[in-house]
């Protein structure tokens, strides 16, 4: 292994490393604020209701609504409609049924209970100290990431100039 190779391998580590943070960052954001949307449930207070907008936004009338679809209905922004796919679309077939529509569209809790509403405001706050908290690791990484590399840096060309350095004197030695 020569030391440029070394060298080479060392960044590419870094890099990969890099990219695998930042991955995770946005992982855990996307978890984070992956969540119901709150669009237009407040005008849906039925399952009827639901089911006449369903029936409504289905132009071709075959019980499954596609982004298309949903585009044409002029309901929904496009990025309502990727959460919707998202979050609703239970089996994955790239198409939403009535009753993923349903479940989706009407909350599950219609109760306005005082206990309910303090647990919403704590949910809340634990999503914003979520989102400081995984703020401050990609801090942390953004600031580390460097250090690591320069302290690696000084330490292999210290090395490195200390074997060139050291090969140069025992060349001129043998001499």
């Amino acid at each position: 292994l020569t030391a440029i190779e070394a060298f080479i391998i060392a960044c590419i580590i870094f890099v990969f490393l890099a990219l695998l943070e930042y991955a995770t960052i946005l992982f855990k954001l996307k978890i984070q604020t992956a969540q119901p949307p709150s669009f237009k449930k407040n005008k849906l207070s039925s399952v009827k209701d639901v089911e006449n907008s369903f029936k409504k936004i289905d132009c071709d009338g075959d019980g499954k609504l596609t982004k298309q679809e949903m585009l044409r209905g002029n309901e929904f922004t496009q990025e309502e409609i990727e959460a919707i796919f998202e979050l609703g679309d239970v089996d994955g077939d790239g198409q939403i049924d009535m009753g993923e529509f349903v479940g989706l569209m009407i909350s599950e809790d219609t109760t306005t209970n005082p206990a309910e509403e303090k647990k919403k405001a704590e949910t809340v706050d634990k999503r914003v100290s979520d989102k400081v908290g995984t703020a401050r690791q990609d801090l942390f990484f953004f600031v580390l990431f460097p250090i690591l590399f320069a302290i690696f840096n000084i330490f292999y060309w210290i090395v490195f100039l200390n074997r060139t350095g050291a090969s140069v004197m025992g060349g001129a030695n043998a001499e």
